[in-house]
């Protein structure tokens, strides 16, 4: 593998190219498995600007002010979006999973400074909560308490109040959960975090940069953001429904006081203060200046026409899915994820008959359903292919003559 003679970029392109042929074309809008990417002339934005501070540092600051300016104009556009108010800090991170690793992290160290005696921190998340709670716990050695949703699959706040102990330092809420794409009750959960002295997190890594356009055109979705009393951090993706490439989330804090709790120092070694808000040290400015490219390429108009092709996409599949007989949309698709279900057949021979005809599908386990991560470029008639193959599975199945081939859910 690794060659005795270097190779010239012509043959390693032709490799890369072949590679590439097994991928799946997300861009034709129809792949309802993997997030949507820069497209088009955004894509060609963010590519570019990414180039112009191509292997300038995040952690150089002194001889990187172009970083600075990019990173420090995200941070500033995303407390605008999620309606922080002054005083709040915005850390970028290479995912969700670092965003809400930083979360715990926070609730923990304030948790400690604040209460000396706490032996063993906890917190109190929904089932339907994401995994990332759940690794941040092991590293950081808490507990996570996993409650069970309400039958509308949102996180049930008298449960959760209930599982609340001595040891809890936080709660989360989802907005939306990625199971089945519904919104916690955010408000209620953020009363409850006040009344019992405690974090309020809310996980907004799907819907953070789409629910606040859902709304701006009238759509009916919760309030999530910092507008909510009682929430103290917010996690949010810009590598979803931001539309920047792969590699960028966000971490707010209300308070940047908090920072204290999150920052690692370190100065006893030979070389001197050593400081990262991240968990990464060297961070290539690339994905920063893409995000930064793409957010102001797009502007909140933009956001705002891509929230209605989403809306437009959603509305469409709903229909067709509930007019294919036996399929049934299990929650309301409040922000770019819908769910789909049977009582009468298996779902996941559905989703194996999908793939088979060039429809690669993810499926839930509880309930078993199909997943659907929706793009504002599966716009007519890519969905009608996708629910004209949906019907001929669907009648397969019924038949017999379509069975299942997956063994288990896999989230990846």
């Amino acid at each position: 593998m690794f060659p005795e003679h270097g190779m010239i970029w012509k043959d390693l392109e032709r490799e890369l190219w072949a590679a590439r042929l097994e991928d799946v074309p997300w861009q034709r809008g129809w792949d309802y498995m993997y997030w949507p990417e820069t497209e088009g002339n955004l894509g060609l934005v963010a590519k570019a600007a990414a180039d112009q501070i191509d292997n300038q540092r995040i952690l150089g600051r002194k001889g990187n002010p172009s970083a600075l300016k990019v990173e420090g104009e995200v941070q500033a556009m995303v407390k605008q979006i999620l309606g922080a108010p002054d005083g709040a800090a915005t850390t970028l991170t290479a995912g969700g999973t670092e965003s809400n690793y930083h979360a715990v992290k926070v609730a923990r160290e304030r948790a400690r400074a604040e209460r000396p005696d706490l032996e063993s921190p906890e917190i109190v998340v929904p089932y339907t909560a994401h995994p990332s709670f759940d690794k941040a716990g092991q590293i950081l050695g808490m507990r996570v308490v996993r409650v069970p949703a309400g039958t509308d699959f949102r996180a049930d706040v008298a449960a959760m109040g209930a599982a609340i102990t001595d040891n809890t330092v936080m709660i989360v809420g989802s907005a939306p959960n990625f199971p089945h794409g519904v919104v916690d009750p955010i408000g209620e959960l953020g009363a409850l975090a006040q009344s019992r002295g405690i974090r309020c997190h809310v996980d907004a890594c799907v819907g953070g940069f789409l629910i606040p356009f859902l709304r701006d055109i009238g759509q009916n979705v919760g309030a999530f953001d910092f507008s909510v009393a009682g929430v103290g951090s917010i996690s949010a993706d810009l590598h979803k429904f931001g539309y920047t490439p792969t590699g960028i989330s966000t971490f707010t804090l209300r308070d940047e006081a908090d920072l204290v709790h999150q920052r690692f120092a370190f100065g006893d070694w030979p070389y001197g203060h050593y400081q990262t808000d991240t968990f990464a040290g060297s961070r290539n400015a690339g994905a920063v200046a893409a995000a930064w490219a793409v957010l102001k390429h797009l502007g909140a108009e933009g956001y705002r026409e891509k929230a209605e092709q989403i809306v437009a996409v959603s509305a469409a599949l709903q229909t067709g899915i509930e007019a294919i007989g036996g399929l049934t949309v299990i929650a309301p698709p409040e922000a770019g994820i819908l769910v789909y279900s049977s009582d009468e057949f298996d779902i996941v021979a559905v989703a194996d008959g999908l793939a088979e005809r060039g429809f690669p599908s993810r499926w839930a386990k509880a309930p078993p359903a199909i997943h659907l991560l929706l793009s504002p470029l599966a716009i007519d008639p890519i969905y009608t292919d996708y629910l004209a193959a949906l019907g001929e599975v669907v009648s397969g199945v019924k038949a017999g003559t379509i069975k299942r081939v997956s063994a288990e859910a896999v989230y990846s």
